[in-house]
């Protein structure tokens, strides 16, 4: 109601660095009791909390981790088969191994001269990351985070390399091109720090677990947002993870893009989920 709105808006407040990471309850809650009346003050809020804020509403049910995962994994297979016309690229989801039954990348792409491992990562960058000037506080946590969904990828190629793959052969010829798919942006392309840290951090977790930190530099790693990745998969499938690699390297890539012409997503779902029933609705 109106009165809880007010002290909330007031408890959460801010006048400092992180104004605009502040919370506000309205954003939770976006439709107002007032008397014997519903009001909506701001209306794009409400569109906020039937899409994205879902999320929020179901995130501490039980096994939600694994089943949204699952669903993210699902999605960016469905964004590589959607996109990629080239029949030569072989599409492989992932699969259990080993004895130690361990689990591949989540999608694995193979062209004739590239093999690109796909890791999907639904988990968010914390507010404290976005928000507060002191590292220590939210960033370098996330950064670890960040640095152990790369060096899984590297474990598993590793595995590919020696062998444990069953269902697909090493091949020395094939160029690796690890990616790193997230849910949301993580920024970590925005600041010229960052990557670095991550990096560095690579190179710590690679040291442990006694793995060849040049693989970092013979197969440098990518991170994209879901969105950007699927501007990025259309390269990868037209010019070939090993020249999209090189593209990268030799700082072409920009170049490449603005002459890329780039596919529509999806570009029938909108009627084929919501106007074709329709239509077969009104026909009857």
């Amino acid at each position: 109601d109106l009165e809880e709105a007010k002290l909330l808006c007031k408890e959460t407040y801010r006048m400092d660095e992180t104004i605009l990471y502040s919370f506000n309850p309205i954003t939770a809650k976006p439709i107002i009791l007032f008397e014997d009346s519903f009001i909506c003050p701001l209306h794009l809020l409400l569109f906020w909390q039937i899409t994205n804020g879902l999320y929020y509403q179901i995130v501490k049910e039980p096994g939600f981790n694994t089943v949204f995962g699952e669903a993210f994994e699902d999605y960016i297979g469905e964004v590589i088969n959607d996109l990629i016309e080239n029949k030569e690229v072989i599409l492989h989801k992932d699969f259990i191994y080993g004895k130690e039954e361990k689990r591949s990348s989540d999608w694995i792409m193979i062209d004739k001269e590239s093999i690109v491992f796909i890791e999907c990562k639904s988990k968010r960058m914390t507010i404290s990351s976005k928000s507060e000037l002191d590292v220590k506080k939210g960033l370098e946590s996330d950064i670890d985070k960040m640095a152990s969904f790369i060096t899984q990828i590297y474990k598993t190629f590793i595995d590919y390399k020696n062998n444990k793959y069953v269902k697909i052969d090493y091949d020395g010829n094939l160029t690796l091109v690890p990616i790193i798919v997230t849910l949301e942006p993580w920024f970590i392309n925005y600041n010229f720090r960052i990557p670095e840290m991550v990096k560095t951090k690579v190179k710590e977790k690679f040291i442990e677990l006694k793995m060849e930190v040049n693989l970092i530099e013979d197969y440098p790693y990518h991170i994209f947002s879901s969105e950007e990745f699927e501007s990025e998969v259309q390269i990868i499938a037209d010019a070939g993870g090993k020249q999209y690699s090189d593209l990268y390297r030799n700082d072409d890539i920009r170049d490449f893009k603005e002459q890329f012409k780039y596919k529509k997503l999806f570009p029938r779902q909108y009627e084929k989920i919501f106007v074709e029933p329709l239509k077969s609705m009104a026909d009857k």
